[in-house]
């Protein structure tokens, strides 16, 4: 089922058009991936589509009541909060009975995060424990969509593959529609159904991770993906023959974009 449609999107800042005319739909359940290099507009959509910036021209289509929850980069905490404040930031309302019950879900969520210390200060987490905290918060509006803005750039690679396997879980267990912004080409093909390649302005190719990967039709697609071979990309999303994920193939791919 489709839940949000971008029709003509168009943004600029002064002279400068982060992008221009870009159509694109997101649907029910997937995952999908938005690359491209540094000052492609990623992080403009995102927020677009989060409705924290407004797009020059175009419009977004949405289902009614449709949640959409926004996971930054680097999640922000206010000082002296502890692991359950923080997941319930913002999400609390001044009814006694909905904090009640907003903090038995907090807490549920946070159990299932491997956070178990609600009373512990944020600052005393590391980067990934943080990080958790901040799906958890997300994850307290009950979304239908989860909004990752390079969710992992700022991780070591085996808290990466915590995250980026957690978020795996989370869709999968919750049906959750995941948009994820990334330079890392490892990381659409670690857990991305469908990618979307934005450059210069425009939305250069989008369509399934493997296609795009194999078949690329634009210039951009084949100098961030065009050299992977099916055998290759089969063997590296299935994990088989691959002992770790900084392998070789994985090393190779990543490289393409730097």
């Amino acid at each position: 089922m489709n839940l949000l449609t971008a029709e003509q999107l168009t943004k600029a800042y002064g002279e400068r058009k982060i992008f221009d005319e870009a159509d694109f739909s997101i649907q029910e359940g997937e995952k999908i991936g938005i690359i491209g290099v540094n000052g492609t507009g990623k992080s403009t959509l995102l927020k677009i589509l989060a409705g924290q910036e407004e797009c020059d021209d175009g419009q977004i289509t949405m289902g009614n009541n449709l949640k959409i929850a926004y996971l930054p980069q680097t999640p922000v905490f206010e000082q002296g909060d502890t692991v359950l404040e923080a997941a319930l930031k913002g999400n609390v309302s001044a009814s006694a009975d909905d904090r009640w019950t907003r903090e038995a879900e907090a807490k549920a969520m946070l159990n299932e995060l491997d956070l178990t210390d609600f009373d512990q200060p944020v600052e005393q987490l590391s980067g990934g424990q943080r990080q958790r905290v901040a799906i958890a918060r997300a994850l307290s509006m009950n979304p239908k969509v989860l909004l990752c803005d390079e969710a992992t750039s700022a991780l070591d690679p085996k808290i990466t593959e915590e995250i980026l396997t957690l978020l795996k879980e989370i869709n999968e267990k919750m049906q959750l529609t995941i948009v994820i912004i990334t330079h890392e080409m490892s990381v659409v093909e670690r857990i991305c159904d469908r990618v979307a390649i934005i450059d210069h302005g425009k939305l250069a190719e989008i369509g399934p991770v493997k296609e795009i990967f194999t078949q690329p039709k634009t210039e951009v697609a084949k100098q961030l993906g065009g050299k992977i071979t099916v055998k290759a990309f089969t063997r590296f999303q299935t994990g088989e023959g691959i002992e770790k994920k900084e392998d070789d193939f994985a090393a190779e791919v990543a490289s393409m974009i730097k």
